[in-house]
Protein backbone atom coordinates (compact mmCIF):
# COMPACT_ATOMS: atom_id res chain seq x y z
CA UNK A 1 0.00 0.00 0.00
CA UNK A 2 2.91 2.37 0.59
CA UNK A 3 4.08 2.45 -3.08
CA UNK A 4 0.49 3.09 -4.11
CA UNK A 5 0.26 6.03 -1.69
CA UNK A 6 3.55 7.41 -3.06
CA UNK A 7 2.23 7.32 -6.61
CA UNK A 8 -0.96 9.05 -5.55
CA UNK A 9 1.09 11.75 -3.79
CA UNK A 10 3.23 12.36 -6.87
CA UNK A 11 0.12 12.60 -9.05
CA UNK A 12 -1.45 15.06 -6.62
CA UNK A 13 1.71 17.20 -6.63
CA UNK A 14 1.72 17.13 -10.43
CA UNK A 15 -1.88 18.34 -10.52
CA UNK A 16 -1.02 21.17 -8.11
CA UNK A 17 1.91 22.23 -10.28
CA UNK A 18 -0.35 22.30 -13.34
CA UNK A 19 -2.83 24.50 -11.47
CA UNK A 20 -0.03 26.92 -10.54
CA UNK A 21 1.18 26.98 -14.15
CA UNK A 22 -2.34 27.72 -15.37
CA UNK A 23 -2.65 30.57 -12.85
CA UNK A 24 0.62 32.04 -14.10
CA UNK A 25 -0.64 31.86 -17.67
CA UNK A 26 -3.83 33.67 -16.72
CA UNK A 27 -1.82 36.45 -15.07
CA UNK A 28 0.39 36.76 -18.14
CA UNK A 29 -2.67 36.96 -20.37
CA UNK A 30 -4.10 39.71 -18.18
CA UNK A 31 -0.88 41.69 -18.53
CA UNK A 32 -0.88 41.23 -22.32
CA UNK A 33 -4.48 42.40 -22.56
CA UNK A 34 -3.74 45.44 -20.40
CA UNK A 35 -0.70 46.29 -22.55
CA UNK A 36 -2.71 45.86 -25.74
CA UNK A 37 -5.38 48.27 -24.44
CA UNK A 38 -2.66 50.77 -23.54
CA UNK A 39 -1.10 50.48 -27.01
CA UNK A 40 -4.50 50.92 -28.64
CA UNK A 41 -5.17 54.10 -26.62
CA UNK A 42 -1.64 55.34 -27.33
CA UNK A 43 -1.97 54.90 -31.08
CA UNK A 44 -5.41 56.58 -31.07
CA UNK A 45 -3.85 59.68 -29.54
CA UNK A 46 -1.16 59.87 -32.19
CA UNK A 47 -1.47 61.37 -35.62
CA UNK A 48 -1.22 59.41 -38.84
CA UNK A 49 2.30 60.70 -39.30
CA UNK A 50 5.00 58.25 -38.22
CA UNK A 51 7.04 61.08 -36.81
CA UNK A 52 4.10 62.34 -34.76
CA UNK A 53 3.57 58.86 -33.27
CA UNK A 54 6.34 59.75 -30.81
CA UNK A 55 3.66 61.90 -29.08
CA UNK A 56 5.52 64.44 -27.09
CA UNK A 57 9.08 63.42 -27.83
CA UNK A 58 10.14 66.07 -30.43
CA UNK A 59 13.89 65.34 -30.19
CA UNK A 60 13.22 62.23 -32.29
CA UNK A 61 12.94 62.69 -36.01
CA UNK A 62 12.53 60.32 -38.89
CA UNK A 63 16.01 61.17 -40.11
CA UNK A 64 17.83 59.92 -37.02
CA UNK A 65 15.46 57.02 -36.35
CA UNK A 66 17.21 53.69 -36.42
CA UNK A 67 15.90 50.69 -38.26
CA UNK A 68 14.75 49.08 -35.03
CA UNK A 69 12.87 52.22 -34.01
CA UNK A 70 11.26 52.34 -37.42
CA UNK A 71 10.05 48.80 -36.99
CA UNK A 72 8.74 49.68 -33.55
CA UNK A 73 6.76 52.57 -35.06
CA UNK A 74 5.32 50.26 -37.65
CA UNK A 75 4.19 47.91 -34.90
CA UNK A 76 2.43 50.77 -33.17
CA UNK A 77 0.52 51.48 -36.35
CA UNK A 78 -1.14 48.04 -36.35
CA UNK A 79 -4.93 48.53 -36.30
CA UNK A 80 -6.70 47.95 -33.01
CA UNK A 81 -8.77 45.10 -34.48
CA UNK A 82 -5.59 43.18 -35.28
CA UNK A 83 -4.33 43.69 -31.72
CA UNK A 84 -7.60 42.38 -30.32
CA UNK A 85 -7.46 39.38 -32.64
CA UNK A 86 -3.91 38.59 -31.56
CA UNK A 87 -4.84 38.80 -27.87
CA UNK A 88 -7.85 36.55 -28.42
CA UNK A 89 -5.71 33.97 -30.21
CA UNK A 90 -3.17 33.96 -27.38
CA UNK A 91 -5.97 33.58 -24.81
CA UNK A 92 -7.63 30.64 -26.59
CA UNK A 93 -4.32 28.88 -27.20
CA UNK A 94 -3.27 29.28 -23.58
CA UNK A 95 -6.57 28.01 -22.18
CA UNK A 96 -6.54 25.03 -24.56
CA UNK A 97 -3.00 24.12 -23.61
CA UNK A 98 -3.77 24.45 -19.92
CA UNK A 99 -6.88 22.28 -20.21
CA UNK A 100 -4.94 19.69 -22.17
CA UNK A 101 -2.30 19.51 -19.48
CA UNK A 102 -4.98 19.12 -16.79
CA UNK A 103 -6.64 16.19 -18.62
CA UNK A 104 -3.72 13.85 -18.21
CA UNK A 105 -5.00 10.35 -17.41
CA UNK A 106 -3.87 9.61 -13.82
CA UNK A 107 -4.32 5.86 -14.37
CA UNK A 108 -2.41 5.46 -17.63
CA UNK A 109 0.57 3.09 -17.60
CA UNK A 110 0.07 1.75 -14.09
CA UNK A 111 0.38 -1.88 -13.07
CA UNK A 112 -2.74 -4.00 -12.62
CA UNK A 113 -1.93 -4.71 -8.97
CA UNK A 114 -1.46 -1.00 -8.26
CA UNK A 115 -4.79 -0.06 -9.88
CA UNK A 116 -6.62 -2.92 -8.18
CA UNK A 117 -5.28 -1.89 -4.76
CA UNK A 118 -6.40 1.70 -5.32
CA UNK A 119 -9.86 0.55 -6.42
CA UNK A 120 -10.21 -1.60 -3.31
CA UNK A 121 -9.35 1.42 -1.17
CA UNK A 122 -11.96 3.53 -2.94
CA UNK A 123 -14.55 0.80 -2.51
CA UNK A 124 -13.74 0.54 1.20
CA UNK A 125 -14.18 4.33 1.46
CA UNK A 126 -17.57 3.98 -0.31
CA UNK A 127 -16.43 6.11 -3.24
CA UNK A 128 -18.34 3.74 -5.50
CA UNK A 129 -18.32 5.75 -8.71
CA UNK A 130 -14.55 6.28 -8.68
CA UNK A 131 -13.97 2.68 -7.59
CA UNK A 132 -15.92 1.40 -10.61
CA UNK A 133 -13.84 3.60 -12.90
CA UNK A 134 -10.54 2.30 -11.51
CA UNK A 135 -11.72 -1.33 -11.68
CA UNK A 136 -12.59 -0.71 -15.32
CA UNK A 137 -9.07 0.59 -15.89
CA UNK A 138 -7.64 -2.71 -14.65
CA UNK A 139 -9.62 -4.62 -17.25
CA UNK A 140 -9.03 -2.05 -19.99
CA UNK A 141 -5.27 -1.75 -19.57
CA UNK A 142 -4.59 -5.35 -18.50
CA UNK A 143 -7.26 -7.56 -20.15
CA UNK A 144 -5.12 -10.69 -19.76
CA UNK A 145 -4.29 -10.14 -16.12
CA UNK A 146 -5.70 -12.61 -13.57
CA UNK A 147 -7.21 -9.56 -11.88
CA UNK A 148 -9.21 -8.52 -14.98
CA UNK A 149 -12.28 -10.80 -14.45
CA UNK A 150 -12.51 -9.96 -10.75
CA UNK A 151 -12.12 -6.26 -11.54
CA UNK A 152 -15.03 -6.44 -13.99
CA UNK A 153 -17.20 -8.16 -11.39
CA UNK A 154 -16.25 -5.64 -8.69
CA UNK A 155 -16.93 -2.79 -11.11
CA UNK A 156 -20.49 -4.08 -11.38
CA UNK A 157 -20.67 -4.45 -7.60
CA UNK A 158 -19.51 -0.82 -7.21
CA UNK A 159 -22.27 0.38 -9.56
CA UNK A 160 -24.78 -1.75 -7.65
CA UNK A 161 -23.62 -0.29 -4.32
CA UNK A 162 -24.05 3.17 -5.85
CA UNK A 163 -27.62 2.16 -6.82
CA UNK A 164 -26.69 2.66 -10.46
CA UNK A 165 -28.63 -0.47 -11.38
CA UNK A 166 -28.64 0.12 -15.12
CA UNK A 167 -24.85 0.25 -15.40
CA UNK A 168 -24.50 -2.60 -12.92
CA UNK A 169 -26.72 -4.84 -15.05
CA UNK A 170 -24.69 -4.00 -18.15
CA UNK A 171 -21.48 -4.92 -16.32
CA UNK A 172 -22.83 -8.19 -14.87
CA UNK A 173 -24.19 -9.28 -18.24
CA UNK A 174 -20.80 -8.54 -19.79
CA UNK A 175 -19.07 -10.61 -17.10
CA UNK A 176 -21.47 -13.52 -17.71
CA UNK A 177 -20.83 -13.35 -21.45
CA UNK A 178 -17.04 -13.09 -21.18
CA UNK A 179 -16.37 -15.42 -18.24
CA UNK A 180 -19.04 -18.17 -18.15
CA UNK A 181 -16.61 -20.59 -16.50
CA UNK A 182 -15.35 -18.24 -13.81
CA UNK A 183 -15.42 -19.53 -10.25
CA UNK A 184 -17.63 -16.56 -9.26
CA UNK A 185 -20.11 -16.87 -12.11
CA UNK A 186 -22.92 -17.80 -9.70
CA UNK A 187 -22.25 -14.60 -7.76
CA UNK A 188 -22.61 -12.59 -10.97
CA UNK A 189 -26.00 -14.23 -11.65
CA UNK A 190 -27.02 -13.51 -8.06
CA UNK A 191 -26.04 -9.84 -8.20
CA UNK A 192 -27.81 -9.43 -11.52
CA UNK A 193 -31.00 -10.82 -9.97
CA UNK A 194 -30.62 -8.57 -6.92
CA UNK A 195 -30.38 -5.50 -9.18
CA UNK A 196 -33.85 -6.33 -10.46
CA UNK A 197 -35.16 -7.38 -7.06
CA UNK A 198 -34.23 -4.12 -5.33
CA UNK A 199 -36.16 -2.14 -7.95
CA UNK A 200 -39.45 -3.93 -7.22
CA UNK A 201 -42.23 -1.47 -6.39
CA UNK A 202 -45.42 -1.96 -4.39
CA UNK A 203 -48.32 -3.94 -5.83
CA UNK A 204 -50.18 -0.81 -6.89
CA UNK A 205 -47.53 -0.11 -9.54
CA UNK A 206 -46.40 -1.89 -12.68
CA UNK A 207 -44.77 -5.24 -11.87
CA UNK A 208 -42.46 -5.59 -14.88
CA UNK A 209 -39.42 -5.35 -12.62
CA UNK A 210 -40.90 -8.06 -10.38
CA UNK A 211 -41.20 -10.42 -13.36
CA UNK A 212 -37.62 -9.68 -14.41
CA UNK A 213 -36.41 -10.32 -10.86
CA UNK A 214 -38.37 -13.58 -10.69
CA UNK A 215 -36.90 -14.78 -13.99
CA UNK A 216 -33.36 -13.89 -12.91
CA UNK A 217 -33.74 -15.55 -9.52
CA UNK A 218 -35.18 -18.72 -11.03
CA UNK A 219 -32.36 -18.72 -13.58
CA UNK A 220 -29.79 -18.68 -10.78
CA UNK A 221 -31.49 -21.49 -8.86
CA UNK A 222 -31.90 -23.56 -12.01
CA UNK A 223 -28.26 -23.18 -13.08
CA UNK A 224 -26.61 -23.41 -9.67
CA UNK A 225 -28.87 -25.34 -7.28
CA UNK A 226 -25.94 -26.07 -4.94
CA UNK A 227 -24.66 -22.50 -4.88
CA UNK A 228 -24.38 -20.70 -1.56
CA UNK A 229 -26.65 -18.01 -3.05
CA UNK A 230 -29.43 -20.40 -4.12
CA UNK A 231 -31.23 -20.48 -0.77
CA UNK A 232 -31.49 -16.70 -0.56
CA UNK A 233 -32.53 -16.60 -4.21
CA UNK A 234 -35.33 -19.10 -3.50
CA UNK A 235 -36.64 -17.00 -0.63
CA UNK A 236 -36.59 -13.85 -2.73
CA UNK A 237 -38.24 -15.74 -5.59
CA UNK A 238 -41.10 -16.73 -3.31
CA UNK A 239 -41.54 -13.13 -2.20
CA UNK A 240 -41.54 -11.92 -5.81
CA UNK A 241 -44.01 -14.67 -6.72
CA UNK A 242 -46.26 -13.59 -3.86
CA UNK A 243 -46.06 -9.99 -5.00
CA UNK A 244 -47.20 -10.89 -8.51
CA UNK A 245 -50.18 -12.74 -7.02
CA UNK A 246 -50.96 -9.67 -4.92
CA UNK A 247 -50.96 -7.56 -8.07
CA UNK A 248 -53.63 -9.79 -9.66
CA UNK A 249 -55.76 -9.59 -6.52
CA UNK A 250 -55.40 -5.82 -6.49
CA UNK A 251 -56.51 -5.56 -10.11
CA UNK A 252 -59.42 -7.94 -9.38
CA UNK A 253 -60.60 -5.73 -6.53
CA UNK A 254 -60.44 -2.76 -8.89
CA UNK A 255 -62.74 -4.55 -11.33
CA UNK A 256 -65.10 -5.41 -8.47
CA UNK A 257 -65.42 -1.75 -7.54
CA UNK A 258 -66.36 -0.98 -11.13
CA UNK A 259 -68.91 -3.78 -11.16
CA UNK A 260 -67.00 -5.64 -13.88
CA UNK A 261 -67.53 -9.04 -12.24
CA UNK A 262 -66.38 -11.24 -15.12
CA UNK A 263 -63.03 -9.41 -15.40
CA UNK A 264 -62.64 -9.70 -11.63
CA UNK A 265 -63.35 -13.45 -11.73
CA UNK A 266 -60.71 -13.92 -14.43
CA UNK A 267 -58.10 -12.17 -12.29
CA UNK A 268 -58.91 -14.15 -9.14
CA UNK A 269 -58.85 -17.41 -11.09
CA UNK A 270 -55.31 -16.58 -12.26
CA UNK A 271 -54.25 -16.43 -8.61
CA UNK A 272 -56.01 -19.69 -7.70
CA UNK A 273 -54.63 -21.58 -10.70
CA UNK A 274 -51.13 -20.13 -11.13
CA UNK A 275 -50.23 -18.75 -7.69
CA UNK A 276 -51.97 -21.28 -5.44
CA UNK A 277 -49.03 -21.51 -3.03
CA UNK A 278 -48.96 -17.80 -2.23
CA UNK A 279 -50.50 -16.00 0.73
CA UNK A 280 -53.06 -14.33 -1.57
CA UNK A 281 -54.91 -17.54 -2.52
CA UNK A 282 -57.41 -17.45 0.40
CA UNK A 283 -58.42 -13.89 -0.41
CA UNK A 284 -58.69 -14.72 -4.13
CA UNK A 285 -61.10 -17.58 -3.28
CA UNK A 286 -63.18 -15.30 -1.08
CA UNK A 287 -63.30 -12.63 -3.79
CA UNK A 288 -64.54 -15.30 -6.19
CA UNK A 289 -67.35 -16.07 -3.75
CA UNK A 290 -68.25 -12.36 -3.69
CA UNK A 291 -68.20 -12.11 -7.48
CA UNK A 292 -70.28 -15.26 -8.04
CA UNK A 293 -72.91 -14.08 -5.56
CA UNK A 294 -73.03 -10.67 -7.26
CA UNK A 295 -73.81 -12.45 -10.55
CA UNK A 296 -76.42 -14.69 -8.88
CA UNK A 297 -74.29 -17.81 -9.28
CA UNK A 298 -75.01 -19.16 -5.80
CA UNK A 299 -73.91 -22.71 -6.66
CA UNK A 300 -70.49 -21.53 -7.86
CA UNK A 301 -70.19 -19.37 -4.77
CA UNK A 302 -70.86 -22.36 -2.47
CA UNK A 303 -68.45 -24.63 -4.35
CA UNK A 304 -65.71 -22.01 -4.10
CA UNK A 305 -66.43 -21.40 -0.42
CA UNK A 306 -66.21 -25.15 0.22
CA UNK A 307 -62.77 -25.26 -1.36
CA UNK A 308 -61.74 -22.30 0.77
CA UNK A 309 -63.03 -23.93 3.96
CA UNK A 310 -61.37 -27.27 3.15
CA UNK A 311 -57.93 -25.83 2.41
CA UNK A 312 -57.86 -22.83 4.76
CA UNK A 313 -60.23 -23.59 7.65
CA UNK A 314 -58.50 -21.15 9.99
CA UNK A 315 -58.34 -18.28 7.51
CA UNK A 316 -60.28 -15.09 8.17
CA UNK A 317 -61.37 -15.21 4.52
CA UNK A 318 -63.15 -18.49 5.22
CA UNK A 319 -65.28 -16.84 7.90
CA UNK A 320 -66.09 -13.93 5.57
CA UNK A 321 -67.25 -16.36 2.90
CA UNK A 322 -69.32 -18.31 5.43
CA UNK A 323 -71.13 -15.12 6.42
CA UNK A 324 -71.91 -14.42 2.77
CA UNK A 325 -73.20 -17.80 1.68
CA UNK A 326 -74.99 -19.14 4.76
CA UNK A 327 -78.17 -17.46 3.58
CA UNK A 328 -77.83 -18.60 -0.04
CA UNK A 329 -80.23 -21.49 -0.99
CA UNK A 330 -78.86 -24.97 -1.76
CA UNK A 331 -80.17 -26.75 -4.82
CA UNK A 332 -81.54 -30.30 -4.55
CA UNK A 333 -78.88 -31.60 -6.94
CA UNK A 334 -76.04 -30.03 -5.00
CA UNK A 335 -72.72 -31.54 -6.01
CA UNK A 336 -70.46 -33.29 -3.54
CA UNK A 337 -68.46 -30.16 -2.74
CA UNK A 338 -71.64 -28.25 -1.91
CA UNK A 339 -72.74 -30.98 0.50
CA UNK A 340 -69.28 -30.99 2.01
CA UNK A 341 -69.51 -27.24 2.40
CA UNK A 342 -72.91 -27.54 4.12
CA UNK A 343 -71.45 -30.14 6.44
CA UNK A 344 -68.58 -27.83 7.42
CA UNK A 345 -71.05 -25.43 8.92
Amino acid sequence: MEPNAGVAQVLAQGRNLRKIACLAIFIAIFIVIFAAIFVAIFTEACTDSIGDMLCGFPWYSLENTTDSAYLYLLMLSIPQAAVRLLVLAVLVASLTACAARDEVDPYAGREAEDLFAEAEGLLADEDFEEAAEVYNEVERQHPHSPLAPRSLLLSGYSHYSDQNYGQALITFNRFIDLHPGNVQIDYAYYLRAICYYEQISDIERDQEMTRLALDALDDLVGRFPESEYSRDAQLKSELAYDLLAGKHVSVGRFYQKRGDWLAAINRFNVVVEQYDTTTHTPEALHRLVESYLALGLDGEARRTAAILGHNYPDSEWYHYSYALVQGAPLEDDSPVLERAFRGLF
